[in-house]
């Protein structure tokens, strides 16, 4: 991708209680969705949808979000956008943010204000050799390992770190029901989850390091749907999965005891450029988090399947108005 240039206004480099209106620098090219305007923004290199916006809220500038292209970090973008918006923000979300060494190269800029991540993912990102996984321990290593003119602001409660499934077959049938009960037969099980799993994230080295267990064959997916698929056809018979995705209760599946807390943590959190959010954004971002619970984060990721799915957006909307944003 092309990533976002700092923008040039001395405006920027400032965080004051709010920024100055007028335009940025122009960026380089990047389509945002733009909640509270009336169509899609394209900043510089783009051009404009041609529709006429509403009124203008208290910042002329949108400050821009990005966030990985999953589901979940979508709906978890919106939700803060719509909450920046609901304290008189403009506020753009990424349409094709690229990937996470992209967009964090961008924060670190100034080309984009406020990262929608994971804390795990951040510190796999920042520091590979961290081996912190208890969720206050990832943030404090987070902090501690990020680059000048960034900021991490408390993070969410909604954690989806990994947890380990099987189907309840499996689990009654090779007496599995915890991450202990793998050692005997982990080598005769096919595992599927993440490549990230298996790699950075290390999640299959503290299995073998801890545990003993090593799986006779990992199969690298990126798509939950794609690993459940895989597990519910018996190709796999160990699924690495979120514990916010909605295909593990749908399907009766068995999370092994102990799988939760064994790997490192992944709460929804936000990464700031240091001088771009002011500080009404930056309270408006951690109301969000204040609220943003695990079990929250499940429930909105299934609004988004079956068969009158919402959109990410769509479903970002229901929890901002249950949570008293825009009323």
């Amino acid at each position: 991708m092309t990533h976002l240039n700092a923008a040039a206004d001395p405006s920027r480099r400032r965080r004051t209680s709010a920024p100055a209106a007028g335009s940025r620098a122009p960026r380089a090219r990047l389509a945002v969705l733009a909640g509270g305007l009336a169509g899609t923004l394209a900043l510089a290199g783009c051009g404009t949808a041609g529709e006429t916006e509403p009124a203008p809220s208290t910042v002329a500038t949108p400050l821009t979000l990005a966030a990985p292209e999953s589901t979940e970090a979508r709906i978890a973008a919106h939700i803060y956008a719509g909450a920046l918006r609901d304290a008189g923000f403009k506020a753009a979300v990424a349409v094709e943010p690229g990937d996470r060494a992209g967009y964090l190269a961008d924060v670190e800029s100034g080309g984009v204000d406020v990262v929608v991540d994971y804390t795990g993912s951040l510190l796999t990102r920042y520091d590979a050799g961290a081996d912190a996984t208890e969720p206050g321990d990832v943030t404090a290593a987070l902090r501690e390992a990020l680059p000048e003119g960034t900021e991490l602001l408390d993070p969410a409660e909604a954690d989806r770190a990994p947890v380990l499934v099987t189907t309840r077959a499996r689990s009654v049938g090779d007496e599995i029901d915890a991450l202990s009960d793998l050692g005997e037969v982990c080598s005769g099980l096919t595992f599927a989850g993440p490549s990230a799993f298996a790699g950075e994230e290390r999640g299959l080295s503290l299995l073998a390091e801890e545990l003993e267990c090593t799986p006779g064959t990992y199969a690298s997916k990126e798509d939950p749907a794609e690993i459940l698929d895989d597990l519910l056809t018996d190709s796999a018979q160990i699924a690495v999965l979120p514990r916010t995705y909605p295909g593990i209760g749908r399907n009766g599946l068995v999370a092994l005891e102990d799988s939760g807390q064994f790997f490192r943590a992944q709460q929804v959190a936000t990464l700031v450029h240091a001088e771009t959010v002011p500080d009404e954004a930056r309270d408006a971002l951690g109301r969000v988090s204040n609220d943003l619970t695990t079990e929250e984060m499940l429930r909105l990721n299934g609004q988004t399947v079956g068969d009158a799915p919402l959109t990410p957006r769509q479903a970002a909307e229901t929890w901002l108005a249950e949570h008293g944003f825009g009323s």
